[in-house]
């Protein structure tokens, strides 16, 4: 039997500007989620030398061939060249890199429901009121053995610009993540 886990660290920091002071999301920091990862481990029974050669062997920095492209529908697909199941990960994965909230997930049909705010200005921040936020679709299908598409679906069905150029600015930034 075989397990994976994922481990990420979402944090805040105080920013001060002027009299004011803010918490804001922080960078993300990889030597930090690297040692929490290598306690983890620890805790679960490795050796720590075993447990420091894994991390960095799989700390090698594998370029994957993601694909964007825009569809006959105007907005944009993803490509990823793994199989479904492997693609429903990596995926996932980088959603939470992205910090989209996903509403929900369907692992069966390969879909993700996720959640979008618009920045509007500082008190949309704030309020959660005084921002709308819109929810899109996620598909994933599996072209064949080796390649599957991330479809995006804006369930409002207004297919606006700014809605369009969303996909493919979203797709854009889960593809810079590997």
């Amino acid at each position: 039997m075989e397990s994976e886990v994922y481990l990420t660290l979402s944090s805040i920091g105080e920013v001060v500007s002027g009299a004011m002071r803010v918490w804001q999301p922080r960078e993300k920091d990889v030597e930090l989620e690297t040692e929490m990862m290598l306690q983890l481990m620890v805790f679960l029974g490795n050796d720590r030398s075993d447990a420091i050669t894994k991390i960095q062997t799989n700390a090698t920095e594998v370029v994957l061939d993601i694909v964007v492209e825009l569809s006959e529908t105007g907005f944009a697909t993803l490509t990823f060249p793994f199989d479904k199941d492997e693609s429903w990960k990596l995926l996932g994965w980088a959603l939470d890199e992205l910090s989209i909230d996903i509403e929900d997930r369907d692992q069966i049909e390969g879909s993700y429901f996720i959640n979008v705010t618009p920045n509007k200005g500082f008190f949309s921040k704030l309020l959660a009121t005084a921002s709308i936020t819109k929810t899109y679709q996620l598909i994933l299908k599996e072209d064949t053995n080796s390649h599957t598409r991330v479809i995006f679906v804006d369930l409002s069905e207004e297919n606006d610009e700014k809605t369009i150029s969303y996909s493919a600015e979203l797709f854009d930034q889960i593809a810079s993540k590997f």
